[in-house]
């Protein structure tokens, strides 16, 4: 069992699996290239592609898309943001699954917006609208993981005890 090895055995087994899902590895070569600071791929795409692997489905099943945040503060402007999902628009554009990038620095420091400005692929990036992170699960759980309950492992809590996903990635080219 994976679970009772080193840390270290862990870990190389956990890149192993991941790395079966080729989407999720260009997905985190073509951000690196994009060098956005502080950014990681939330847990959603991670967690599914273990989820089907351990269960013997191909590795990209269910994925829907794949979230990548950053945080950069030097620049809150709306257009700041609009440039950086434009270039990453481009960038992910013939990938067989949606990517969306945000930032995510504090939005209450940024200027208000309109709340009908919506960002490539119909998604509204007002001032209180922020994307679901991946949303994977699109079809049904396999009857030994359909608990109902997420997965303590799968999220974290934040000071306001609403339930978040917990971060996969690294702000520096792997």
């Amino acid at each position: 069992m994976i679970g009772r090895l080193p840390l270290d055995e862990q870990l190389a087994a956990l890149k192993v699996v991941l790395s079966r899902n080729e989407v999720l590895l260009e997905v985190l070569d073509r951000t690196a290239a994009l060098r956005l600071p502080g950014w990681y791929l939330t847990a959603g795409c991670p967690f599914q592609t273990v989820g089907n692997v351990v269960t013997g489905r191909p590795p990209t099943e269910g994925i829907k898309d794949y979230d990548v945040f950053h945080f950069d503060d030097r620049d809150l402007s709306w257009e700041a943001e609009d440039a950086v999902i434009r270039a990453a628009a481009e960038a992910f554009a013939d990938l067989p699954a949606e990517v969306e990038v945000r930032n995510e620095a504090p939005p209450s420091a940024r200027p208000a917006r309109a709340p009908t400005r919506h960002a490539p692929g119909g998604r509204g990036t007002g001032p209180n609208r922020r994307p679901a992170p991946c949303s994977p699960h699109t079809g049904p759980a396999p009857a030994k993981y359909a608990t109902g309950r997420r997965s303590a492992a799968s999220s974290t809590s934040s000071p306001s005890g609403t339930r978040g996903p917990r971060a996969y990635g690294n702000s520096t080219p792997p």
